[in-house]
């Protein structure tokens, strides 16, 4: 579904917010249940501290963790330019393109390699 907002900006959904929230679930009972594999020992033992259970590399992370951690972070975070000026508002809704112009190399379609 293409639409627009109030104000209107465009806005491009593919899901509808049940969707959404019926992907957020499923997502904490996997994280729950089967866990991920985490290989970095500082990031285990963060997750470990922070109440997460650790089997080998396999951690389970319990969803009232997660749901801690996306309650704690900003709604808002405002990125600057380089002279410290306040341009980028990144927060729900708004989306930022760009032509790439920062991005030096790339991976050449025909060779699978690194290039300018």
């Amino acid at each position: 579904m293409n639409n627009f907002n109030c104000a209107g900006k465009p806005m491009c959904t593919f899901l509808s917010e049940n969707d959404m929230d019926e992907i957020h679930s499923l997502s904490l009972e996997i994280l729950e249940d089967s866990g991920l594999d985490v290989y970095n020992e500082e990031a285990k033992k963060l997750l470990s501290d922070a109440g997460a259970y650790i089997k080998g590399n396999n951690v389970k992370i319990p969803s009232n963790l997660v749901k801690d951690a996306l309650n704690s972070a900003p709604g808002r975070v405002v990125m600057a330019d380089r002279n410290g000026n306040r341009v980028m508002p990144l927060e729900r809704d708004l989306s930022y393109y760009g032509t790439g112009s920062d991005l030096i190399n790339t991976i050449d379609l025909h060779t699978d390699k690194r290039r300018l």
